[in-house]
């Protein structure tokens, strides 16, 4: 039986739907990525906002020891805070907002 553009058996259609659905995943796939990477960013830029709370555990839990646990509560309290404010959701709506341009361009691919 001859071969009329068939793919493994699929008819024309079949092939054409496949090659956009494909092409679909793609887009969705760079978007994706792009989010990641623009979260990325806004992680790094919590953790330096959080910076000198992050220093502050780090130097308390140096001293205290196997007590860290106990003597550093309220240190640690304070970085969580100072993370949760600049790294969750809200912060999150906002940065992407803030960084549309960079979102788009990263979604159709472009690193920049």
């Amino acid at each position: 039986m001859a071969s009329s553009g068939d793919d493994n058996g699929k008819s024309k259609g079949e092939v054409k739907a496949q090659f956009k659905d494909d092409a679909r995943q793609s887009r969705f796939t760079f978007r994706k990525r792009a989010e990641e990477l623009l979260r990325q960013d806004m992680k790094e830029e919590a953790l330096a906002i959080c910076k000198p709370q992050v220093g502050t555990f780090a130097k308390c839990a140096e001293e205290q020891s196997l007590m860290v646990v106990f003597r550093c509560q309220d240190k640690l309290k304070e970085v969580n805070s100072c993370l949760a404010d600049h790294n969750g959701p809200e912060a999150w709506e906002k940065y992407k907002a803030k960084n549309a341009a960079m979102l788009a361009r990263r979604g159709r691919g472009d690193p920049t």
